[in-house]
């Protein structure tokens, strides 16, 4: 039978605080002291050298049953943590050298807790992963750091940072535990804590979005049968209209036309013109002796790189 983190956690929570004391009642019934321990009986009470031997060991049992309230509890925790998709924005190794400490260390009295900047843990040299990471509209510099098992909450000891293993806009999720720590995972896991250096509002601005070019265009000949001595006169027409709300730039030069499916390679325009709403664009091309001086059925097609007019066929006889 497997459990869930929660689940898990409940049964800890549960059994946790009756655990210390039936291990305790074991002991006192099995302790020795030099051999003159005794059982205990609950008529007489518990003889001194076992309560001797046994009060250290109930305070460790005490201890260990307060880590296995806590973990229990960062289990049940886990399971109701709120993931958020985000992107890792950069990653950065740093690095600082140990510090001297402060002349007045010199003067705290032994047995006092010094003060933070004389504890060996804040002055000794550091190496760590600076990751700034954005999820919502937060953005977050954080500190990857090594998760603390159940055995070792026992004994706490300097905070371990570890390599996070991500890189430049890496897609992660991002789930705040508190307005000091986050986690950080790449897939369905528990994902690895992380201390928060700074954090900050990101203001994104709404992306300006351009009206959609609308341009209607069409290409035309005089007549749809041509004699063969008639090819010379021969113009094609050419029209754009912005049917749009806003000026709008045909790019008729960036056009391109095709005959008989075929693109003409020296077709180009010296045209730029950029029309205003409501507006027509035309122009006429005389091109016949060079392209229909041979009877057949001609397919011309014009587009350019924000319209396309409709194709047209004409006969030259």
């Amino acid at each position: 039978m497997r459990l869930s983190g929660k689940a898990f956690g409940s049964t800890i929570l549960a059994i946790a605080p009756v655990y210390p004391i039936a291990v305790h009642r074991t002991f006192v019934m099995n302790a020795v002291s030099g051999g003159r321990a005794r059982r205990a009986s609950p008529l007489h009470g518990i003889d001194e050298d076992v309560r001797m031997v046994s009060g250290p060991i109930s305070v460790m049992i005490n201890r260990f049953s307060v880590a296995l309230v806590l973990f229990a509890a960062l289990l049940a925790a886990a399971d109701t943590l709120l993931w958020e998709p985000g992107k890792v924005i950069a990653v950065e190794q740093v690095s600082t050298p140990a510090k001297e400490p402060d002349p007045s260390c010199r003067s705290v009295p032994k047995g006092v807790v010094p003060p933070a900047q004389c504890r060996p843990a804040n002055l000794r040299a550091e190496q760590f992963w600076r990751v700034t990471v954005e999820a919502g509209n937060k953005r977050f510099v954080v500190r990857p750091y090594r998760a603390q098992g159940l055995l070792t909450s026992l004994n706490p000891s300097e905070t371990v940072y570890v390599d996070p293993h991500l890189t430049t806009a890496s897609i992660i999720e991002v789930a705040v535990a508190s307005n000091k720590a986050v986690r950080l995972r790449t897939d369905q896991g528990q994902g690895i804590p992380a201390m928060v250096d700074s954090q900050e509002l990101v203001s994104k601005s709404p992306q300006k979005v351009e009206a959609p070019q609308r341009l209607w265009a069409a290409i035309s000949v005089a007549q749809p049968v041509y004699r063969l001595n008639e090819v010379s006169t021969l113009q094609l027409n050419f029209a754009v209209v912005n049917d749009g709300d806003t000026a709008a730039n045909p790019n008729v030069e960036a056009s391109r036309l095709f005959i008989n499916g075929s693109e003409l390679k020296d077709w180009s325009f010296a045209v730029s013109n950029v029309l205003p709403p409501g507006q027509a664009l035309s122009f006429t091309y005389q091109m016949g002796s060079r392209y229909f001086a041979m009877p057949g059925v001609y397919t011309v097609r014009w587009e350019g790189p924000n319209f396309h007019a409709a194709e047209i066929t004409f006969r030259v006889m």
